[in-house]
């Protein structure tokens, strides 16, 4: 997914001359998020989480207070549609404008909806058979 951003955002580059700034913002915003998600993820942080609490707490702030907003900040999804050879982003286009699709994807994406889900799934993910369950699978 990264490749796919890299290449919208090298198409939106050549086009949207008087937008080179916020282009900057967002692909360096999409670039922290990638390192905070390998820092969480991908480093000992990782294996440490499943034996001290404080190293898992941190994976949720380094995933829900860094990683997450700089995506939303990256806004991958406008890039990636730019990824797209322009028949296929004229169809996504199309497709994700229908005022059904537009509906449905701005009530699932609300704010209030956004704060339900949220925590919901922390609730129940932090259930006990939940989490023992999680860490026994790999």
């Amino acid at each position: 997914m990264a490749l796919v951003y890299v290449a919208g955002l090298m198409r939106l580059r050549a086009r949207a001359h008087g937008l080179r700034t916020t282009l900057l913002r967002t692909g360096v915003a999409f670039a922290l998020a990638w390192v905070t998600l390998v820092v969480a993820l991908l480093s000992p942080l990782d294996a440490l989480s499943d034996v001290l609490s404080s190293a898992h707490m941190t994976q949720h702030e380094l995933l829900m207070l860094v990683a997450a907003p700089l995506l939303v900040y990256a806004q991958p999804l406008r890039t990636y549609l730019w990824a797209l050879p322009p028949p296929g982003r004229e169809a996504a286009l199309a497709l994700a404008t229908a005022p059904p699709v537009a509906r449905t994807f701005r009530a699932l994406t609300g704010p209030v909806t956004a704060l339900v889900v949220h925590g919901v799934v922390r609730w129940a993910w932090h259930l006990p058979v939940a989490f023992e369950a999680a860490l026994e699978s790999e």
